[in-house]
């Protein structure tokens, strides 16, 4: 928990629920931060089943919008390229009233080895050569919604984000609970914009 609220402490954006305090008693750690108000998007989903198509694409652009601050360095004050590493419905607080998301539970968030091209995300010589790009420094999500790269081991990188965003529009739209059953309920059956349906659910 210490790490989760280090890191998360760092994160600035209306999106993500701010660290008010932190503190240890007894052993016993304590985070305090703002309440995500509405209602999280799993509980949600079991509720009224598929969300419709225009429910999906503005969750889809919320979260897409944290994940660009994220993958450029500007949502925190570092400058660091930022991964998520547990994108799913659970994780994704929706607001009935303002329309808005929270993205919640940064336990699994590191900070990425690799940026959006493949390159190392160290900026300067001293900082690529003390980096570790021999081992992932990548913690495990939700396995029914992280990809291939981040189950695999691969450093991390924006892609882990992408890959648990595509399949947490997917389970949302087709009403499941995963990302696994793409080949027989199909992204394009779901009435998503071909742009987005087109997106290979990983």
């Amino acid at each position: 928990m210490v790490e989760e609220a280090e890191m998360q402490a760092l994160v600035n954006h209306e999106n993500v629920p701010k660290v008010i305090d932190f503190h240890t008693i007894k052993r016993q750690s304590i985070l305090q931060m703002q309440r995500a108000q509405g209602i999280d998007l799993e509980k949600l989903s079991h509720q009224i089943g598929p969300l419709p198509p225009e429910l999906v694409m503005n969750i889809a652009i919320q979260i897409a919008d944290i994940l660009q601050a994220m993958r450029n360095g500007t949502i925190t004050r570092t400058g660091k390229v930022l991964v998520h590493g547990d994108i799913k419905p659970s994780n994704i607080v929706f607001n009935m009233e303002t329309q808005s998301v929270q993205l919640i539970d940064w336990g699994s968030s590191v900070w990425a080895q690799m940026d959006v091209n493949g390159q190392p995300t160290a900026n300067n010589v001293l900082d690529l050569m003390s980096a570790d790009l021999q081992h992932t420094n990548a913690r495990m999500g939700d396995v029914y919604f992280i990809g291939p790269d981040q189950i695999s081991g691969e450093l991390s990188s924006p892609r882990f984000d992408e890959q648990g965003l595509a399949a947490t529009l997917y389970a949302l739209g087709s009403g499941q609970s995963c990302r696994y059953g793409n080949a027989v309920i199909t992204p394009s059956s779901l009435g998503l914009p071909k742009v987005l349906a087109k997106v290979k659910t990983p």
